[in-house]
């Protein structure tokens, strides 16, 4: 093939990332026929002898000026298409002889810690939720129709309220019943909310850390309970990110952010916090820091050292 398509290899290694130049043998097999076979075969119909194909390998003469041409002499010479088939099946046969025969390595996977809690937090600042298990999404985790921060109480001109601000965020909890998200909280009857917020809530452009990003409103029930519950001289608002709209990027790792902090997911592991608690008069919990996934089993801080493809964790 190399005196036919010279640039066929060059041109194939352009197209692989660095690094992973050993491709796919029937990749690069089905790559090769893609590239060379039509000219080969336009060759083998045009001469229909198989004596001259050793000149079009060399030659590399092979152009066709008119389709029609090609159509009127594929209708004159059966003889060509059969040895054009034969070409081409020949060449899958071969890449699929080759893929068997190829054998990739075993990923190896070893084990650096385990996970002992899951938690997911539906309201930014509000309490978590303990779950067993939970789908580990670009954005966060999820646990049935209940998405990591992905609610945000906000004042009416669209800042984003957080326990920092209102410290009785963190005693509000969240689950999920039906198709509804329920709200609870010391000395409020429970609110149930639809997951599903009709197209007839306003979107409100919300401000989180500087950035802004979008949030359909949850409606006056929601506002007016929470309103209440913090019993501030200020309105309230929940919104809810919807998965069509614009998420926040890092400025750093370019991660897809919701309504968190700094990156959709957060690792936290026990080693670290026992390290950090032998330096502190009053000992810090998992509560203090709010992390998603807790992990056990690894040495104090090896989470910081660590990447989850797409979004550093930290």
């Amino acid at each position: 093939l190399w005196p036919v398509r010279g640039d066929v290899w060059e041109l194939f290694l352009t197209r692989c990332p660095a690094g992973e130049v050993s491709c796919d043998t029937f990749s690069f097999c089905v790559f090769v026929a893609a590239t060379c076979a039509p000219h080969f075969w336009l060759h083998c119909i045009l001469t229909a002898t198989l004596p001259n194909i050793t000149t079009c390998l060399v030659s590399g003469d092979y152009k066709m000026n008119r389709i029609s041409d090609l159509i009127d002499l594929c209708a004159q010479n059966k003889k060509a298409l059969l040895y054009a088939a034969a070409v081409g099946l020949g060449t899958l046969g071969l890449g699929l002889l080759l893929k068997s025969l190829h054998k990739k390595s075993p990923r190896k996977v070893s084990q650096v810690g385990v996970v002992s809690e899951l938690i997911i937090y539906a309201v930014k600042s509000c309490k978590g939720l303990h779950v067993q298990k939970a789908e580990c999404l670009e954005m966060g985790l999820k646990y049935g129709e209940l998405k990591d921060r992905h609610w945000l109480v906000i004042t009416e001109d669209g800042h984003q309220v957080t326990g920092r601000q209102e410290p009785r965020l963190v005693l509000m909890s969240v689950t999920s019943s039906d198709e509804s998200l329920c709200l609870k909280a010391p000395d409020m009857e429970e609110l149930n909310i639809p997951l599903k917020l009709s197209n007839k809530n306003p979107i409100v452009n919300c401000r989180v850390w500087s950035k802004d990003i979008q949030g359909r409103d949850c409606g006056d029930e929601a506002s007016l309970w929470i309103t209440q519950y913090l019993a501030g001289e200020r309105t309230y608002r929940l919104v809810q990110f919807e998965s069509d709209m614009k998420p926040r990027r890092h400025h750093e790792h370019g991660s897809k952010v919701v309504y968190p902090d700094d990156s959709p997911i957060m690792l936290l592991s026990e080693a670290s916090l026992e390290d950090l608690n032998t330096r502190l008069e009053r000992k810090a919990t998992v509560g203090n820091f709010r992390p998603s996934i807790v992990v056990s089993g690894c040495e104090a801080f090896a989470e910081v050292m660590r990447c989850v493809p797409g979004s550093c964790v930290d």
